[in-house]
């Protein structure tokens, strides 16, 4: 910089006369200004590389703390679906029955014969909670998935079988198709029902199953969980006054949401199960004393959900095995119109004295609102029959099938000559829909219940 400055200084001298005072003068004042000058651009250069020290630093801090990419696990769906629907955490699946008359208090299941069964005798025991699964949403519609083929076992099992392994989990569906060797046509699920809200929305439980290649069957609740069993239309809160309401048109607006939820998640040809066990007390919305209202809510719900463009649904009514005191159950039924298939929902339970095997699947057929009785009242109004929910029962159990009894709930434990008579009487009638409770007590899965875990895969084809 030394030479550029000297000829600088050289040529102001002659380009600006005058003493030789003045010269010097205006020599030191060039010097001065030269050097402010260069202090200047020295410091530019000095900030600059420090700024791109820093700025490097900076990045590589970054780099060595950038976080690895995160799945967002969310708890999906309600706990048990049957009684009360809650979201608890996560218990475990299965239980195993055990010896001769051991109390088993998991997943209460389908009832028992026509009986007063005292105070509160079904779905007593909250079992297990939402599947935990990662979603890739947490609200709004969810565009529907062609589904594809289940990844089971070979071939399928027919056109007729189907699971309830728990809720939101396509999993146990697949373990039990491992575990029979064949596919379920079938796999069922439950609707929230906690509130209105979660009746209606266009989240759980039909994520899950997207893709999973099954007929999805969903249990549709006519009431929330708000409601109670009462028969007085009179009391607010009570079932028979919810579904008073329901007939009057109250609620239409929400079952339309809820068939376009389903249309748009691309379950527009779901079998929909309303108001299941409408003849039990555990339900919000127990029919008992209100069979009027009943049928014409549940007429109001099948016209507003077919209303819904590209529904193309089943209509599943179905009470639960036995006469439990609600009168003639034909008073209940809301027409052929409205229903397509025709159910009953059977447990090998019974209330207070199970009579054990042959007796009790003998008993099972005649009593009243029993196995007979389905496939007369089916075949007097030309439906197919289903079984929506069958499986083992619960309560103080015997090993496989033999005698016992109990203050409460009885049943014949691993009874696999039950599930056997089951799949005979299956057979030989018109059954389009037959869906096993996998789950709780009457689980077949992790060993559990071997016995009606071998007369299961015995059955295949």
């Amino acid at each position: 910089m030394a030479v550029p400055c000297r000829r600088m200084q050289q040529l102001l001298l002659k380009l600006v006369p005058g003493t030789p005072l003045e010269v010097a003068r205006r020599r030191a004042v060039f010097v001065l200004t030269v050097l402010v000058v260069a202090l200047l651009v020295a410091g530019a250069a000095v900030l600059s590389r420090g700024a791109g020290t820093s700025r490097a630093r900076q990045a590589s801090s970054i780099e060595s703390q950038e976080p690895t990419p995160m799945t967002t696990t969310t708890s999906i769906g309600p706990g048990t679906p049957r009684r009360v629907f809650v979201r608890t955490a996560e218990a475990p699946r299965k239980t195993t029955t055990t010896s001769p008359a051991t109390t088993t208090t998991a997943s209460g299941k389908g009832s028992s014969r026509g009986v007063a069964m005292g105070p509160a005798p079904r779905r007593i025991v909250a079992t297990g909670g939402p599947a935990q699964v990662t979603t890739p949403t947490t609200s709004g519609t969810v565009p529907p998935t062609v589904p594809t083929t289940p990844a089971a076992a070979a071939g399928p099992c027919g056109s007729l079988v189907g699971v309830y392994g728990g809720p939101g989990d396509p999993q146990s569906v697949t373990d039990f198709s491992t575990l029979i060797g064949c596919q379920p046509r079938y796999a069922m699920e439950f609707l929230d029902g906690t509130s209105w809200a979660s009746i209606t929305q266009s989240g759980y439980p039909y994520p899950p199953w997207h893709g999973s290649g099954y007929t999805m069957i969903f249990g549709v609740p006519m009431l929330p969980n708000a409601y109670s069993a009462n028969s007085d239309a009179s009391v607010p809160g009570g079932s028979c006054y919810g579904l008073t309401q329901g007939a009057a048109g109250n609620f239409d607006s929400y079952f339309t949401t809820v068939a376009q939820n389903m249309v748009s998640q691309g379950f527009g040809n779901a079998v929909v199960r309303l108001g299941w066990e409408f003849n039990g007390n555990w339900f919000p919305w127990s029919a008992g004393g209100c069979a009027t209202a009943f049928v014409q809510y549940f007429d109001n719900i099948v016209t507003t959900m077919r209303a819904v463009p590209g529904s193309s649904f089943t209509f599943e009514w179905n009470p639960t095995r036995g006469d439990l005191g609600v009168g003639d159950l034909a008073s209940y039924y809301p027409g052929d119109a409205y229903v397509d298939w025709i159910g009953l929902d059977v447990y090998d339970n019974e209330w207070g004295t199970y009579p054990g095997e042959p007796t009790e699947f003998d008993d099972m057929q005649t009593q009243a609102y029993g196995l007979d009785w389905l496939a007369g009242f089916a075949a007097q109004h030309g439906k197919p029959v289903t079984f929506p929910e069958w499986g083992l029962g619960w309560g103080t159990c015997s090993a496989d099938g033999q005698a016992v009894t109990g203050s409460q709930n009885v049943c014949g434990g691993d009874n696999g000559t039950f599930v056997s008579d089951m799949i005979g009487w299956i057979a030989t009638h018109d059954v389009v829909e037959a869906t096993y409770w996998d789950y709780g007590t009457s689980s077949v899965d992790n060993g559990s219940n071997p016995a009606a875990a071998a007369a299961l895969r015995a059955s295949r084809g």
